[in-house]
């Protein structure tokens, strides 16, 4: 017995943490060795039969012996509860976790309390540290979207002057144009609607960033956007000698959604498949969503069960890498940022896609063999 308590006595003596256990009348008749130091006192003997007044400024004891009379008296404990203590003594504030609880004796009663305190005071104050670093970047976030926003808005003026000007020199109203004239032009004109489709991406993204979207829900039949966005990017499979078509669900039932939005992910879906697929084709698929288990994992807006349109933009492309999925919706992310990449883009059409259907309260995902191709799927809720 002697030996256990020479044990029991050298752990807590040895913990870092203040130990004490405490009477009814707010008395020390435990005290560990920190518990002693944290009290002014050299040894815990020291502290034995004293009271926090005996030690700590009377406000400060005050407040620890109306916490401790509580306990005591309502028999409830705490556990890691966080609190900011001043001790005018030292002039220092300190965060401390704490816990207490009631010490029973032989017949149940209260007889004391049992404490364990941890200064946690680095650890908050790293908190608040990168708390307030956050909010540094969020503030730098804040204004670089507010930049860009700008900065689109400023660059697509001129931008589509000189997009309706070569189109206008194209179409012949400037007079005749020699061959060479008229292939200098057309690639001035196609540069020029890639880099305004890349400030349009821009601009959107700022304004999802910076909560300028208005998203306006109605009811939606996304089976006839769905069979125009097909209509609009057919030029562009043909030209990359690529199949391109939607196959519908029969009384498929319309969505709760955007009509600006699903036209905008679609397309950057049905893009994005064209655009990583050297063979065969890209397939819309719409119908309802046959089971809640069909949803990815990470599926947790808590309506898992409510009728839901499923989209499906199904390609036989070169497929996506398990290392590459998990950052495939991040801003600028590509699955080839060498410079010496295949292919181009900048990497906002999928994550814009992404916030996108947020937005309207579905969500985006994807599945994806390497060398197979990709099946990007979202949800979005039907139209009751």
């Amino acid at each position: 017995m002697l030996q256990e308590r020479h044990l029991l006595r050298t752990m807590i003596d040895n913990l870092p943490h203040y130990i004490f256990v405490k009477n009814r009348e707010n008395r020390f008749i435990v005290s560990n060795l920190a518990n002693a130091r944290y009290l002014g006192a050299s040894h815990p003997s020291r502290v034995i039969g004293k009271q926090n007044s005996d030690f700590l400024p009377p406000q400060l004891a005050s407040l620890y012996d109306a916490a401790d009379e509580r306990i005591m008296a309502g028999g409830e404990s705490i556990y890691n509860w966080e609190e900011e203590v001043y001790n005018p003594a030292t002039d220092e504030v300190k965060w401390y976790a704490i816990t207490k609880v009631p010490l029973l004796g032989g017949d149940d009663q209260i007889t004391g309390l049992v404490g364990m305190i941890r200064d946690v005071t680095e650890a908050k104050l790293l908190e608040q540290e990168m708390q307030r670093a956050n909010d540094q970047l969020a503030e730098l976030s804040r204004l670089k979207s507010h930049f860009l926003l700008k900065m689109s808005h400023e660059l697509r003026t001129p931008l589509n002057s000189v997009i309706g000007y070569t189109d206008m020199l194209l179409s012949g109203f400037g007079g005749e144009l020699n061959e060479t004239q008229r292939d200098r032009l057309r690639r001035v004109h196609e540069n020029g609607e890639a880099l305004l489709a890349l400030i349009n991406d821009m601009l959107d993204l700022s304004r999802i960033q910076t909560d300028s979207v208005e998203v306006k829900l109605e009811v939606l039949d996304v089976a006839a956007l769905a069979q125009q966005v097909v209509q609009d990017y057919q030029a562009m499979a043909k030209q990359r000698g690529l199949a391109l078509g939607a196959q519908l669900s029969p009384a498929l039932a319309p969505a709760l959604a955007s009509r600006e939005n699903v036209t905008k992910v679609l397309g950057h879906l049905v893009e994005n498949g064209l655009k990583f697929t050297q063979q065969g084709g890209v397939t819309l698929h719409l119908r309802p969503l046959e089971s809640p288990a069909q949803l990815p994992p990470d599926f947790t807006d808590g309506q898992a069960a409510q009728p839901w349109l499923h989209v499906v933009v199904e390609d036989t492309g070169i497929g996506i890498e398990p290392d590459a999925v998990q950052r495939l919706f991040n801003e600028f992310s590509q699955l080839d940022d060498s410079p010496t990449r295949q292919y181009g883009g900048t990497g906002l059409g999928l994550a814009i896609a992404f916030k996108l259907v947020k937005l309207m309260k579905g969500h985006l995902w994807v599945e994806s063999t390497p060398g197979v191709g990709s099946r990007f799927q979202f949800v979005l809720p039907a139209a009751d």
